[in-house]
């Protein structure tokens, strides 16, 4: 199996495993000193033009996520973090949040969208949030392709 740059898939592991848990939506609205060594608001500011606390997220080994949490409802508006890239190096990534809705208690963003040098701009649209959906607890395993005999 092989990604559309020709590269294989591969099990993550270590460093690359924790950064990509963390990268993960739900993590980002949840409770932050769950899955973050550290939490700091740096300052206070404005962000297109709604009042807001600039917060440091640290992970030991990490680089820092800097996020823009709306000061009147608590929505992370701005998010901005560097992607550890296997062999060293790190690439800079920006996700704008917006179109938040109420879902069981919980905002949730129904638009954001990511941009960064190497793949440019990426627009995710929600069309809709399902709660308390079992899963097989294999469904992310990486499974190794079988065979398939000619015919």
């Amino acid at each position: 199996w092989r990604f559309a740059s020709g590269d294989p898939f591969r099990e993550l592991t270590g460093k690359e495993l924790r950064q990509m848990r963390l990268a993960h939506p739900s993590v980002l609205f949840g409770d932050w000193r769950t899955y973050y060594d550290a939490v700091r608001v740096v300052r206070a500011g404005e962000f297109e033009g709604r009042r807001i606390y600039v917060v440091r997220l640290e992970s030991a080994g990490l680089p820092p996520v800097i996020v823009s949490v709306d000061a009147q409802t608590g929505d992370v508006l701005h998010e901005q973090r560097t992607v550890a890239m296997p062999g060293g190096g790190g690439l800079p990534t920006t996700t704008t949040y917006s179109d938040y809705r109420d879902v069981r208690g919980i905002r949730v963003p129904y638009r954001y969208e990511e941009s960064n040098e190497q793949a440019g701009r990426t627009l995710y649209q929600v069309e809709s949030v399902d709660v308390g959906v079992e899963l097989n607890p294999n469904v992310f395993t990486l499974q190794r392709p079988t065979a398939v005999s000619g015919r």
